[in-house]
């Protein structure tokens, strides 16, 4: 069998093709009874000129988020009289802090970014939505393109309302972007197509930063870490298991950086608490379940980063650090693979573990 069959994920299946098509085609239907209750010209697909107050729907993970959050800029330059309020996941509140004030962030977890992962209620849902539909939008870009988020964006009740895809629901809103428009580009560009039927251009830029609010130093001694020696940071979680490197192999590639004096730290989400530990080698230390912002801070100047297909490998690759990004099917390289000048992808085979290397390891990271 070779490497791309034994490797290959498998989607996990969603509704039944049949079943998709009779709830699209009840979207159709639903279209002209929604006429009825939503704002006067509300399915017109021009955007108001001068909105006054903006939604921006993102509730991603953090590598989504950190695409999501760069549109803000050019859509605050097109919109400059805007007040701006974005939902987001609780767990990506942190990232958002970089880009807006605090009390525009909103934690959203009744909208639902994968219901395979997450638990789904359309009753908290349509009570969020009623909560916060009186702040009166005049228009919702919804970032993160799903059924949950299509109705949630329609249920606001805003003057315009566009979106990527959102389901067999996406007829809801104003405008309907299409992944059709500009296929086989990066999914981080998602969000910028989103917004370019708004803005008129194509603004998606490659060099991306997250927001830093701690500094590598004072978060590495805290941890107990010393500066002038190199850092390696390793990631052996992913949002899909099928992503997952196997975790001993992250263990070996930790074993190796520390017979070479490397300090090594392991991290990933609260909940990979024990993948983690499982994947620190003897003299490493544990780290799951950081706040965002110290994870932030601690890959900006690590030496070295390991990680699967996931959010934490895109944050290092846009920081500028040496990363080794490995992918378990290579056919997703060309949609996920990180941005970052010191970017190598590695297959997911146990012999990557022998071949992984950053060079001199005594060189200043910083």
């Amino acid at each position: 069998m070779s490497y791309k069959q034994s490797h290959t994920i498998t989607p996990a299946r969603g509704l039944p093709s049949r079943r998709k098509k009779i709830t699209g085609w009840l979207a159709g239907l639903a279209r002209p009874a929604a006429r009825a209750w939503v704002e006067r010209g509300y399915f017109q697909p021009t955007p108001p000129e001068n909105p006054k107050s903006v939604a921006i729907v993102a509730c991603h993970w953090i590598g989504d988020s950190l695409w999501a959050a760069q549109t803000l800029s050019p859509l605050h330059e097109y919109w400059p009289d805007a007040e701006w309020r974005v939902y987001v996941k609780p767990s990506i509140v942190d990232l958002w802090r970089g880009f807006l004030p605090g009390d525009r962030i909103v934690s959203a977890p009744a909208i639902v970014s994968d219901r395979r992962r997450e638990r789904v209620s359309w009753r908290e849902l349509f009570r969020f939505a009623r909560e916060e539909r009186g702040r009166g939008f005049d228009a919702v870009v919804d970032l993160t393109g799903n059924r949950y988020s299509a109705w949630f964006s329609f249920l606001l009740r805003p003057r315009f309302a566009i979106g990527f895809d959102g389901g067999e629901w996406g007829s809801l809103y104003s405008r309907r972007v299409s992944d059709a428009e500009r296929p086989g580009r990066l999914l981080a560009e998602r969000p910028f197509r989103v917004i370019e039927p708004v803005i008129g251009r194509f603004a998606f830029r490659e060099s991306l930063l997250p927001p830093m609010t701690a500094s590598f130093g004072d978060v590495a001694a805290r941890m107990g870490f010393d500066p002038r020696r190199p850092l390696g940071v390793l990631a052996p979680g992913a949002n899909w298991e099928p992503r997952r490197w196997a975790v001993g192999n992250f263990r070996e590639v930790g074993r190796r950086l520390v017979a070479a004096g490397w300090q090594v730290a392991v991290t990933g989400s609260p909940r990979e608490k024990e993948l983690c530990e499982r994947a620190t080698p003897p003299g490493g230390v544990a780290l799951p379940g950081l706040p965002l912002a110290d994870t932030f801070a601690l890959l900006s100047g690590c030496a070295g980063f390991f990680g699967n297909n996931s959010g934490l490998t895109h944050i290092a690759a846009v920081l500028g650090r040496p990363v080794a990004a490995i992918f378990t099917d290579d056919a997703e390289v060309a949609l996920y693979r990180p941005l970052g000048p010191r970017v190598r992808v590695f297959p997911a085979t146990a012999e990557a573990t022998s071949v992984i290397e950053f060079g001199n390891v005594s060189e200043d990271p910083r």
